[in-house]
């Protein structure tokens, strides 16, 4: 992987950004585990689908028929759901930075929150996962962000 990346432009002694958003759902965890692996980046941004005790009831019924209607659909037995804790522990050498919902998301961007208005009402988080082995190196900037 390293090989088709770097001859692809990538250049691995420089820092990565992974953006792993709509993949969590249908990669199996030890795939996204070994990507992380291989390509040792600094940052990961993470986007998953929330385990349904964490949605209200009233919603679970909207990712259920979303991602059942593509799992029907593409034949996938499975689709990955992660808590936070799970997504703490995913990768190895990486730390949870920050994390946002459904919710955090519509008021950052519209300043309100007419659609998602707890954090119960959205099933999709977002977070920023933070290579462990950049703790404490000055050049290396924290998010900062709470």
């Amino acid at each position: 992987v390293r090989v088709q990346l770097s001859d692809r432009g990538w250049i691995p002694d420089q820092p990565t950004l992974l953006v792993m958003e709509g993949v969590s759902y249908y990669l199996p965890v030890q795939s996204m585990r070994d990507l992380v692996a291989v390509l040792a980046p600094r940052w990961v941004v993470l986007e998953y689908l929330k385990p349904e005790a964490e949605i209200s009831t009233e919603r679970r019924a909207i990712p259920d028929r979303v991602f059942g209607l593509i799992a029907e659909t593409c034949g996938l037995s499975l689709i990955n759901r992660f808590d936070r804790e799970q997504v703490c522990s995913l990768f190895e050498n990486m730390v949870l930075d920050h994390g946002l919902g459904m919710n955090d998301l519509e008021r950052m961007r519209t300043g309100e929150n007419q659609w998602f208005p707890t954090e119960t009402s959205g099933w999709i988080d977002v977070c920023l996962l933070r290579s462990n082995l950049l703790q404490g190196r000055p050049d290396v900037a924290q998010s900062g962000v709470e």
